[in-house]
């Protein structure tokens, strides 16, 4: 990543604002200030690898920090991924990954200007779309709404323990084949029958985004489809799972939701931008927290061309897997 020292500006507070992209030696200390800003644990040897060395496609990932006189107050990545668009046109975009501002400065306009300077330097890396998500309770969503953001509902579902199924015989199995993995490749391909999704060149580049990861994954048969998942202390994320028609998916969901508390005692996540989808988890319980997909385009790739003529019809397919 090459480290560019930009041009100074001045924030509302008359303080003075130095923005650095791609400074040297700096992710220890992202590591920590994103742990600060978020309470959280980030793997310093294999999240922040996976997420920002791991170079997908052409395009190097980019890290921006923001200085107010000299003092680090928020920062965040840009990935670079690509979209297949239901007319079969591949685009590149952006995605604004991990960004913080520290606690002690929140309020003060930070993440503003950190979406400003995404957009400004994938436009000119010729990446026109830059995307983001988030949920509804989050600040973020509701300034990434005020800059403009084309909205795509998405719904992050957690099952209840609540839930059973006392009848239903498991057919699951973990399998680790990778001719297997090629086959989920090929069905994924299949059951996205012209929606809007993220494109993989190959199954090499589908295997790496959905299980070579950071976290443990698990690649499953169910019946005579397939789930990605990956576990962290507290649940089971669902990452990808394929099927046939809605009521395989019903089929498939509840083995898994049995699977997920017999074997690890956890709840399921499963993430969707299917409103059907998302109605179907509510009625076998499933708690529902509402997010979004934002997007922003340059008026280089006008708006239509990704979103098409047909507005709110236009259909997205995208699967916790497909995030970073």
């Amino acid at each position: 990543m090459k480290f560019l020292n930009m041009c100074l500006t001045k924030n509302k507070n008359k303080n003075m604002l130095k923005i650095e992209v791609n400074p040297p030696n700096f992710k220890k200390k992202f590591i920590e200030f994103t742990n600060e800003s978020f309470k959280s644990s980030f793997d310093i040897n294999n999240a922040y690898d996976w997420m920002f060395e791991r170079k997908v496609g052409k395009i190097e990932s980019d890290i921006i920090v923001l200085r107010n006189d000299d003092e680090i107050v928020a920062g965040s990545g840009l990935t670079y991924r690509q979209l297949i668009l239901s007319n079969g046109q591949i685009i590149d975009m952006a995605i604004m990954t991990s960004s913080w501002t520290l606690p002690s400065v929140r309020g003060k306009g930070y993440f503003s200007k950190i979406i400003e300077l995404s957009k400004e330097i994938a436009f000119k890396k010729d990446v026109h779309c830059l995307i983001a998500f988030v949920t509804e309770k989050n600040a973020s969503y509701r300034r990434l709404k005020n800059a403009g953001s084309y909205l795509i509902p998405a719904y992050y579902l957690f099952s209840s323990f609540e839930t059973t199924f006392p009848n239903q015989d498991l057919n699951i199995k973990i399998i680790q084949n990778k001719q297997d993995y090629i086959k989920i490749f090929m069905k994924r391909k299949t059951m996205l029958n012209n929606c809007i999704s993220f494109y993989y060149n190959n199954p090499i580049d589908f295997e790496n985004q959905f299980i070579n990861r950071y976290l443990k994954t698990e690649v499953l048969q169910v019946n005579d489809s397939f789930a990605i998942v990956e576990e962290t202390f507290d649940i089971i994320k669902l990452l990808l799972l394929t099927f046939e028609n809605k009521e395989s998916f019903t089929e498939n969901i509840k083995h898994l939701i049995q699977w997920s508390k017999n074997e690890k005692n956890k709840p399921l996540l499963f993430y969707t931008t299917d409103p059907e989808l998302c109605n179907e988890c509510k009625s076998l319980n499933f708690d529902v927290l509402n997010g979004y997909i934002t997007m922003l385009f340059s008026d280089e790739l006008h708006f239509s061309e990704i979103i098409g003529k047909n507005g709110n019809k236009t259909l997205f397919d995208v699967q916790y897997g497909d995030k970073m």
